[in-house]
């Protein structure tokens, strides 16, 4: 038999709602009193949650992922008599993390102006087109590098900024040329706006969003997206509707937008031999699918929740199909 090679993107990156990982809880507020769905829990036990550090308000923020991940996948496809790699591998794998937060305060500095006080990094993975991202949102169509970020006025580090109505507003995208950074509201399925890398805010063109969403003050589910890899130089600044602070200090967020590992695959005593350099503290999937056209994806069997270790990992499968594409999945 013949061996062919697949491409595709997936990178936190690609396929079916099918692609599964276990929940990593990031918060106790969940949406209407209830538990994110597990993606992963439908088809298999959960993988025990370790690390957990703890932050103000009741959120719980395992550091190690198992939301419905984003994904992106490395695609290999075996047809013929499997004999010889008619086409070498290009292979993506998917990466997946709980989502951070940025407290919309009082300034540490100056009582009468709004601060901005988080992560200055967020790792955007690639979630394919349909693949599950996330239980606070989970109609995300997918096809983008994304992460979930809260912005919140509920307070950790910062004092409270009582009485203030903040919004949240883009002030400069710089990243790879051509490339567009969005914004998603929670529950969206289109981007609520995007501005190309190079964009810089004027008195016409200011986009924002809200942080306090139907009197929400801890707002999940909001998406910020990437169309191509690379860093992106993000700057927000915070502005009080009800103008009893001023506008914040520019905030800038680095965004990056990560391609996985490669995948190869080679013929060996009469198996498919998978491989790929894992990372440490990541975890992997892989996936097979018979029908690219139907677009179903699904785990191989005794082949999910490999723990990364920065070393080469190898997966030998029986020759079970006369086509089948392979991908690997990547996620906390």
């Amino acid at each position: 038999m013949s061996l062919q090679h697949h491409g595709g993107h997936r990178t936190g990156h690609e396929s079916d709602r099918g692609t599964l990982s276990l929940f990593r809880y990031p918060c106790r507020r969940f949406p209407n009193n209830t538990k994110p769905v597990s993606w992963r829990s439908k088809r298999h036990l959960p993988r025990p949650i370790r690390k957990l550090s703890v932050c103000r308000r009741s959120c719980r923020k395992p550091l190690l992922d198992r939301s419905p991940k984003t994904t992106h996948p490395s695609q290999l496809l075996f047809s013929g008599s499997m004999k010889k790699l008619l086409i070498p591998a290009l292979i993506f794998t998917a990466w997946a993390q709980a989502h951070d937060h940025v407290e919309v305060c009082q300034s540490s500095e100056n009582p009468s102006q709004l601060g901005l006080n988080g992560p200055g990094y967020q790792l955007a993975l690639y979630v394919p087109q349909r693949e599950p991202f996330s239980g606070y949102a989970p109609d995300f169509p997918g096809g983008y590098f994304a992460c979930e970020l809260t912005f919140t006025t509920e307070v950790n580090v910062l004092d409270s900024a009582g009485g203030s109505d903040p919004v949240i507003e883009l002030v400069s995208v710089t990243g790879p040329a051509g490339a567009f950074f969005s914004f998603w509201e929670s529950v969206a399925t289109t981007p609520t706006w995007s501005r190309s890398s190079g964009w810089n805010q004027t008195v016409f063109d200011r986009p924002s969003f809200p942080v306090i969403l139907g009197g929400e003050t801890h707002a999940h589910g909001r998406i910020f997206t990437a169309d191509r890899p690379g860093d992106y130089q993000i700057i927000f600044r915070a502005r009080d509707k009800n103008n009893l602070f001023s506008p914040s200090a520019n905030f800038t967020m680095t965004f990056h937008a990560q391609l996985p590992p490669p995948l190869s695959i080679q013929i060996k005593n009469g198996q498919a031999l998978i491989s790929f350099m894992s990372r440490e503290h990541l975890v992997y999937d892989l996936q097979i699918c018979t029908d690219l056209a139907a677009n179903r994806w699904i785990n191989v069997e005794g082949k999910i929740g490999i723990d990364g270790n920065g070393l080469k990992t190898e997966c030998p499968l029986p020759l079970n199909y006369p086509r089948a594409f392979f991908r690997i999945v990547e996620y906390y």
